[in-house]
């Protein structure tokens, strides 16, 4: 099983493996042992942007956060997937990272005067009440859909025992006690005008503005449904038109998780 270069947006396994991840995945947490597969899959999302070197810093991050956050094998231990939530905050003196969050607030400052709950957020974010989340994963690109709920669920119970009175690692639970998540993923828009008429209409029904299918990952929109709000942001990255921004509360988190299981059952 090989992978595509770097510059790809999309990392393919060979039709014939199908049936074996599905039976034989195994997950396990993140080490630095996994770090140059985590940076090649991470790679594929974010080449043909302005932040293709996040890919480096979150690779780094991911595998050396066991706590919360997953790695898929197959059986030939080749890696096909991770998923991670990382504090935002904890990592912002890195300049990748803050120029993700960056990219949030500008697309709030866009939109918080038309979107009362980007509103609130944005408030809260000013008043230091938010503890932010960064939800990255990176795999192949037809991976199954159980494996995909999979890895929703693996960190979410990440995430509860981060929070419980069983939780035993060194770091500090309270970097996991997230309140909010930002989720970032690509679109490609029907319509790139951007007045302020159709911005409302955008905040309003974002999944309504964006091309059938168009979205970079298939749970997209399930996370897009369960988000406290999405903002879509035009932008040149490659094959896709725009940012497909998603702030989610934990709940939200919960339920998409829970949405993907049903869907696959």
């Amino acid at each position: 099983m090989s992978l595509q270069d770097d510059q790809s947006e999309e990392l393919f396994m060979p039709e014939a493996d199908f049936s074996d991840v599905q039976l034989n995945l195994e997950f396990a947490d993140p080490s630095p042992d996994f770090e140059m597969e985590i940076r090649t899959l991470a790679s594929a999302f974010w080449a043909q942007t302005p932040y293709s070197e996040l890919a480096f810093e979150l690779a780094q991050i991911v595998s050396n956060q066991p706590e919360v956050g997953t790695v898929a094998c197959g059986d030939d231990a080749t890696v096909l997937g991770y998923h991670s939530i990382i504090n935002i905050g904890q990592h912002m003196h890195i300049s990748a990272i803050e120029a993700l969050f960056d990219l949030l607030l500008s697309a709030l400052e866009e939109y918080k005067g038309v979107l009362p709950s980007a509103g609130v957020f944005w408030e809260r974010l000013k008043a230091g009440t938010v503890c932010l989340g960064f939800l990255t994963t990176g795999r192949y690109t037809n991976l199954p859909m159980n494996a995909i709920a999979a890895f929703y669920q693996v960190v979410k119970d990440d995430v509860e025992w981060a929070s419980s009175i069983k939780y035993d690692s060194s770091t500090p639970s309270h970097l996991f006690k997230f309140t909010h998540l930002l989720c970032i993923t690509k679109g490609v828009l029907k319509d790139t005008e951007s007045s302020m008429v159709q911005l409302i209409e955008v905040a309003a029904n974002p999944l309504s503005h964006l091309k059938k299918r168009s979205l970079a990952r298939p749970e997209d929109a399930t996370i897009i449904e369960c988000s406290l709000f999405t903002l879509l942001v035009p932008a040149s990255l490659g094959s896709f038109t725009c940012w497909v921004i998603s702030v989610l509360d934990l709940g939200g988190y919960f339920r998409a998780s829970k949405i993907l299981s049903d869907e696959d059952s």
